[in-house]
């Protein structure tokens, strides 16, 4: 059998293994992208619901701050599973920010600050927002990791072909 048809397969076997697990590399830190964002999106909700308990528990003791907790019931509102990422990094700030206020109205209220509920609700709202923070951790490194492949040569042959963009990060 002559060499050149042979060396002709290797070489395009060789190129076509290649182009599948570079193609494989990528999907790979995409579906991580959707992973850590899926992760963010549990815990959001997670909060959410927590917040409204928590708005509940506070209306009892705090009935002069009626602003505060119509701003974090229209906030918390505000949120859906559908939002980008942009969205998703504006609305967790703003609740992030209202809750801050909400627990510093517990210094008003010592009842409040005594209520075993509140504590309860205060504390798991702020393990939901530890565990935010490192899914957010989470997401950015994968988002970087994913970007920066897209943008290497000659991975950026690939994403070009199967137009595959950037993520961007989630902000706070």
């Amino acid at each position: 059998m002559p060499l050149i048809p042979i060396i002709s397969i290797v070489i395009v076997s060789f190129i076509l293994i290649v182009f599948v697990t570079m193609y494989n590399d990528i999907v790979f830190l995409k579906n991580r992208i959707f992973q850590a964002l899926s992760n963010i999106d549990v815990l959001l909700k997670q909060r959410n619901d927590e917040i409204g308990n928590l708005v509940k528990v506070v209306k009892n003791y705090a009935i002069y701050e009626q602003e505060t907790l119509t701003k974090i019931i229209n906030i918390r509102s505000g949120y859906s599973e559908n939002m980008d990422v942009k969205e998703k990094s504006i609305y967790d700030e703003k609740i992030t920010n209202e809750m801050k206020t909400l627990f510093a109205l517990a210094e008003k209220y010592p009842e409040l600050k005594a209520n075993e509920n509140f504590l309860n609700l205060q504390k798991r709202i702020t393990t939901i927002e530890n565990h935010i923070a490192d899914r957010r951790e989470n997401y950015n490194w994968s988002v970087t990791n994913y970007n920066t492949k897209i943008q290497q040569f000659p991975y950026t042959i690939i994403s070009s072909l199967f137009k595959y963009n950037r993520y961007p990060l989630f902000r706070k």
